[in-house]
């Protein structure tokens, strides 16, 4: 009961209580929140999260994120239908870009003489949404919520980060998006808020 109350006041308040994590893009209204993680701080729920360990130079993070986060249902209108296609893969880029991102940082300093900590990467919820439709163009929307914790599953700080980004403008000039085209907005939307993260990640721990 209690972690259901959790969950219900994270969805309630979670567009007031997050802080942005980037400082930049600043956030569109959401409209549907895709996921949401039943486990508190960093810890991993096996079922429905994958817990992915990335070795480096005196540092192991961790990512515990869904793989995939899809939409699904019969919709009526189409401020409905425009959601329904997300189809999200989070787990996966996230390690990438941590992997990537680590390999420059390395490249250009050594970090062996750093004190040995793992910190995890969790991705608390995703949400999403479509801003801009009717006449002109529009936006598909992605908006990650996180934890840092470092040394445990204890967060850093107990309010959640948050990354939004847009995908690409899509014309609505003379029609709705959907399809692979929404799809493919989400996908893009996502790996930048993605990368963002890593970023963001990275700089925590220096």
């Amino acid at each position: 009961m209690q972690r259901k109350a959790l969950a219900l006041t994270l969805f309630l308040l979670g567009p007031i209580a997050c802080e942005n994590a980037t400082g930049d893009d600043s956030p569109k209204p959401i409209k549907c929140f895709s996921y949401h993680s039943d486990e508190a701080g960093c810890r991993a729920n096996a079922a429905t999260e994958l817990t992915l360990p990335i070795d480096g130079e005196g540092q192991q993070w961790v990512i515990v994120a869904p793989a995939r986060v899809v939409s699904t249902g019969r919709h009526q209108t189409y401020a409905e239908l425009a959601e329904a296609p997300l189809d999200i893969e989070v787990a996966k880029p996230l390690e990438l870009a941590m992997q990537n991102k680590m390999a420059r940082k390395h490249s250009a300093a050594k970090d062996a003489d750093r004190p040995s900590k793992i910190t995890r990467i969790k991705i608390v919820s995703v949400s999403h949404g479509v801003s801009g439709l009717g006449m002109g163009k529009a936006q598909a929307h992605i908006r990650l919520d996180f934890y840092i914790c470092i040394n445990g599953d204890v967060p850093e700080s107990n309010v959640v980060k948050t990354v939004a980004r847009n995908g690409p403008n899509m014309s609505t000039l003379w029609h709705q998006p959907r399809g692979e085209e929404l799809r493919h907005g989400f996908q893009q939307a996502a790996d930048q808020a993605i990368s963002a993260i890593a970023d963001f990640a990275l700089r925590s721990v220096d």
